[in-house]
C-alpha cells in the first residue's frame, strides 16, 4: 500500500481499492455505451433502419457522465489536496535527510584531513619524507573539496594555516637533509663533492618528496650551477686531477696549462659516472613512465647546464685542440671519436637530448671548422705582423729575394722539343726582373712568407679549404693595403726614413705578387688549377700607395727647402743690402744640411736609382729657386757677385757628396739627376765673367750659354752685372 493510500485511509476517505474499482466500472460502462452508440449509428446509416432510438443511450450516457464528474469533483476537492500536502512533507524530510548526509560527509572529510595531518607528522618523525609529502597532498586535496562545497566552515581557516605550516616545515627539513646528504667542499683550485652513504635511504625519500612537491627542479638548478662553475669549467680550463671514490669525487688543479683533450674526456666521464651512481638508486618515474628517475634527474640537470656545457666543450676543448695545419688534421680523428663517445654516453644518461646536438654538428662540420680556424689563424698572424714597427728593417738584394718564375717548363715537353726553340735568342736582361737592393721592414718579408705559407698549405688541402686559403692570401694583401697606411700614418708622414721604408715595402710586395699566382696555380686543386688565379689587380694599389706616400714626403721636404730660400726675401733684396749676403749663405747651408740629412736617411734605404732621383729632384728645386731669384735682380754689384760665386762654389763642391752610396763609391754624374745643374754652373761662371766672354760664349745663339739660357735671360744678367755703357749696348745688340 502506498504512502498516499495510507494518508487517505487514515483520514477516513477511501482506500486505493475503492478508487480503482469505481474508475474501472465507469470505464467499462463508457465502453459499453460507446459500442451501443456505434451499433445504433450503423443500424441507422448503413442499414437505413427507420427505428433510431437514442433515448435510452442518452440516459445511460448522461448517467455515466454524472458519475464521472462526481468522481472527478471528489478527487479534486478531497484527494488532491491531501496528496499535495503529503508530497510537501516528503520533500522537507528529503531535504533534511540530504543536509544530514552532507554534514556527515564534511565531518568525515575533516576527520580524514586530521588523520592525514597526523600521518604526515608521524611520517616526518620517521624520516619518511615521501609519505609525509603524499599525506600533506591528500589533506590539501580534501580541504579543497570542502572549500569548493562550503567556505563557511570555521575550522577550514585554521586547517589552511596548519597545512601551510606543515608544508613549510617539510620543505625546511628536506633542504637540511639535502645539505647533509650532498656536501660541497670548495677551495681555491680544489672542489670535492661528497655524498653521505649512511643517508642513502633518506636521500632517496628526499628526492621523491621534492619531485612529488614540484620542488626538485630548484634544487637541481642550484646543484647544476655549482657543478658547472666549480667542476666542469675547471676540467675544461686547467690541467686537473680527478679522484673518484664510492661516495665522493675530487677535482684539483695540477697546473694552469690548457689540458689535453684526451684528459678532458676521461675526467668528464669520471664525473658523469659518479653523478649517474648518485641518482641511480631512486625508483620513481618521470614524465615518461618508461624512464626511471635517474633519467628524470639527469634531464633536469641537462636542461639547466646542458647548453652551457656543450658551448664550453666546443669553445674550451674542441676549438683549442683543432689543428691549423693539414698535416695535423689526421691526429684530430681521436678527438672526434672521443667526442662522439662522450655525447652518446650523455644522451644515454639523459643529460643531453638528441635535439641538443651542437657537439655532433661540430664534429660533422670538422672540415669547414678546420678551414675556418686555419684562415682565422693566418689573418690573426697577419694582423699582428702589420702592427710591428716600420724601422725594424732588413736589407734585401736581388740574390736573396729571387722572383718566382712565371712558368715552369714541363719536362716531357723539353725532352721532346728543342729547348732552343722555346727560349728566345735575344731577350731582356735577367737583372730587369730582380728587385733592387734596399731596406724593407722585417714584417713585410714576414708577410710575404706568410702568403707563401698560406698558398703552400692550399696545395695540400681539399677543394673547399684551398679556395678559402687562396682568398685568405688575397685578404692578407688587402689587409696590408688598408691597415699599414692607417696604423703607421704618423710615422710615414713625419719621418722621411720611414716613408722611404714604407715605399720599399709596397714595391717589394708588388714585385713578388706579379708571379706568385702563376707559380702556385698548377699545384692547387680543381677548380683553382683550371682557372686564372692572380694577385695582379693588387699590384697597382700597392704601387699607388708607395708612390703617394713618398711623393707626399717629397712635397713636404720641397716646401721646407723653399721656405729656407724664400725666408724674408733674402735673394730679392740682396743687391740693395749687402748685409743680406751672410743670410743668403746661411739659407743655402740650411738647404744643404737638410739634403745631407735626407741623404743619410735615404741613401742606404732606398734603391740607388730611386734615391738619386729623389735627392736630385730636391736639389734641383733649390737650384731652380736660386737661379730664379738671381735672374730677378736688377743690379748685382761686384762684391755681391763675388759672394754669390763663393756661395755657388760651396754648393758645387758639396753637392756631389749627396750622390755617393756605400755600394757605389764613384761619383755619379750630377747633371743626370739635376736638370738645372749645368745652368747653375753657367750662372756661376757668368757672375765672374767679362762682358766679352759672355758674348763669345753666346756665339750668336749657338754657344754653350744658348743651351741653358734664353737671349732675354742673358740680357737681363748683363744689365744687372755691368753698367750702362756703349760697350754694354753693343754687347746686348749681339745677344739675339
Amino acid at each position: 500500500m502506498s504512502l498516499v493510500t495510507d494518508v487517505l485511509s487514515s483520514a477516513g476517505k477511501m482506500d486505493k481499492e475503492d478508487l480503482n474499482n469505481r474508475v474501472t466500472k465507469l470505464t467499462k460502462r463508457v465502453e459499453e455505451i460507446k459500442l451501443d452508440v456505434q451499433d445504433a449509428l450503423k443500424l441507422h446509416f448503413a442499414e437505413i433502419s427507420p427505428y433510431f432510438a437514442v433515448t435510452d443511450l442518452n440516459k445511460k450516457l448522461n448517467h455515466a457522465q454524472k458519475e464521472v464528474k462526481n468522481l472527478i469533483n471528489k478527487m479534486e476537492k478531497e484527494i488532491k489536496p491531501e496528496i499535495q500536502s503529503a508530497v510537501t512533507d516528503f520533500q522537507d524530510l528529503s531535504d533534511q535527510l540530504r543536509d544530514a548526509i552532507t554534514i556527515a560527509a564534511v565531518v568525515e572529510n575533516l576527520v580524514k584531513i586530521h588523520e592525514n595531518l597526523e600521518a604526515a607528522d608521524e611520517s616526518l618523525i620517521q624520516k619518511n619524507y615521501f609519505v609525509s609529502a603524499q599525506n600533506l597532498q591528500n589533506a590539501q586535496e580534501i580541504l579543497q573539496e570542502i572549500l569548493n562545497f562550503d567556505q563557511s566552515v570555521k575550522i577550514v581557516e585554521l586547517l589552511k594555516i596548519e597545512m601551510i605550516s606543515r608544508k613549510e616545515k617539510l620543505l625546511y627539513d628536506l633542504r637540511e637533509i639535502w645539505d647533509r646528504s650532498v656536501i660541497w667542499d670548495i677551495e681555491d683550485g680544489r672542489t670535492k663533492l661528497s655524498v653521505v652513504e649512511e643517508n642513502a635511504v633518506e636521500r632517496m625519500s628526499l628526492i621523491k618528496a621534492l619531485y612529488f612537491m614540484n620542488k626538485l627542479k630548484g634544487f637541481i638548478e642550484s646543484f647544476g650551477k655549482k657543478l658547472m662553475q666549480h667542476v666542469l669549467k675547471m676540467i675544461f680550463s686547467f690541467d686537473v686531477g680527478v679522484e673518484d671514490s664510492n661516495n665522493s669525487v675530487t677535482v684539483a688543479v695540477i697546473n694552469e696549462d690548457r689540458p689535453e683533450p684526451v684528459k678532458v674526456f676521461l675526467n668528464l666521464k669520471t664525473v658523469f659516472s659518479f653523478l649517474c651512481d648518485l641518482f641511480s638508486d631512486i625508483s620513481l618515474t618521470g614524465d615518461d613512465d618508461d624512464k626511471q628517475s635517474e633519467l628524470v634527474i639527469m634531464n633536469m640537470l641537462g636542461r639547466v647546464i646542458g647548453e652551457e656545457f656543450c658551448n664550453c666543450l666546443i669553445r674550451d676543448c674542441l676549438d683549442v685542440a683543432l689543428p691549423s695545419r693539414t698535416k695535423d688534421l689526421e691526429s684530430y680523428s681521436n678527438v672526434i671519436e672521443m667526442t662522439t663517445d662522450l655525447q652518446n654516453m650523455l644522451i644515454n644518461l639523459g643529460f643531453l637530448s638528441k635535439d641538443l646536438s651542437s657537439t655532433l654538428e661540430y664534429v660533422q662540420n670538422i672540415d669547414t671548422l678546420f678551414a675556418n680556424k686555419m684562415c682565422q689563424e693566418f689573418l690573426v698572424r697577419a694582423r699582428n705582423l702589420l702592427k710591428k714597427e716600420l724601422h725594424n728593417t732588413i736589407v734585401v738584394t736581388p740574390d736573396t729575394t729571387p722572383l718566382y718564375q712565371l712558368v715552369e717548363l714541363d719536362k716531357t715537353i723539353t725532352e721532346q722539343t728543342d729547348e732552343k726553340i722555346l727560349m728566345p735568342q735575344k731577350g731582356l736582361n735577367n737583372e730587369n726582373f730582380k728587385f733592387p737592393k734596399c731596406e724593407i721592414s722585417v714584417f713585410t718579408k714576414e708577410i710575404l712568407d706568410l702568403i707563401h705559407e698560406v698558398l703552400q698549405e692550399a696545395t695540400k688541402s681539399n677543394q673547399i679549404c684551398a679556395i678559402k686559403l687562396f682568398y685568405i692570401a688575397r685578404n692578407i694583401c688587402e689587409l696590408y693595403c688598408n691597415v699599414v697606411p692607417v696604423y703607421h700614418q704618423d710615422r710615414i708622414s713625419e719621418i722621411p726614413q720611414q716613408s722611404a721604408i714604407y715605399h720599399n715595402n709596397c714595391m717589394f710586395l708588388a714585385h713578388h705578387l706579379l708571379t706568385v699566382g702563376h707559380y702556385y696555380q698548377s699545384k692547387l686543386p680543381v677548380p683553382l688549377s683550371t682557372c686564372s688565379i692572380t694577385f695582379v689587380d693588387l699590384i697597382s694599389l700597392l704601387r699607388t700607395l708607395a708612390k703617394d706616400s713618398f711623393l707626399s714626403q717629397m712635397r713636404k721636404q720641397k716646401q721646407q727647402l723653399l721656405q729656407y730660400l724664400q725666408d724674408n726675401s733674402i735673394f730679392l733684396n740682396i743687391s740693395a743690402d749687402e748685409n743680406l749676403l751672410p743670410k743668403a749663405e746661411q739659407a743655402v747651408r740650411k738647404c744643404l744640411c737638410q739634403l745631407q740629412f735626407l741623404s743619410r736617411a735615404w741613401s742606404d734605404t732606398l734603391p740607388q736609382s730611386v734615391y738619386c732621383r729623389a735627392i736630385g729632384t730636391l736639389l734641383n728645386t733649390c737650384l731652380e729657386e736660386i737661379i730664379l731669384r738671381i735672374k730677378c735682380l736688377e743690379d748685382i754689384t761686384v762684391p755681391c757677385a763675388t759672394r754669390l760665386i763663393s756661395i755657388f762654389s760651396f754648393i758645387i763642391s758639396e753637392t756631389p757628396q749627396l750622390f755617393k752610396t756605400q755600394d757605389k763609391e764613384e761619383m755619379v754624374v750630377v747633371n743626370h739627376y739635376v736638370r738645372k745643374w749645368d745652368k747653375f754652373q753657367k750662372l756661376q761662371w757668368m757672375l765672374g765673367a767679362s762682358m766679352r766672354e759672355i758674348v763669345d760664349l753666346w756665339a750668336g745663339g749657338k754657344g754653350v750659354l744658348a743651351a741653358e739660357f734664353s737671349a732675354d735671360e742673358v740680357k737681363e744678367l748683363i744689365r744687372a752685372l755691368f753698367q750702362n755703357t756703349d760697350r754694354r749696348a753693343a754687347a746686348l745688340a749681339k745677344i739675339r
